[in-house]
């Protein structure tokens, strides 16, 4: 988790809902991509999760076959 507010100026940044309508997958599955480090969070002062645009993007972009469930 990132948590520094200097490295808010590296791209824009996309709530959880917006990063699980980009995937096709819901919100929770989402905050746990983030929980086990899939995906980087970036809390906000308010502590509220956000991803960032280019990794999200990039992700897509390599993604052949997404993990909606943890296969244990």
């Amino acid at each position: 988790m990132i948590s520094d507010p200097a490295l808010e100026g590296k791209g824009p940044l996309l709530t959880p809902g917006q990063t699980a309508r980009l995937f096709g997958v819901d919100r929770r599955t989402i905050a746990r991509w983030g929980d086990r480090g899939e995906l980087t969070i970036v809390k906000t002062i308010a502590g509220q999760r956000r991803f960032r645009q280019s990794e999200v993007e990039r992700v897509l972009q390599g993604a052949t076959r997404l993990r909606v469930d943890d296969p244990a």
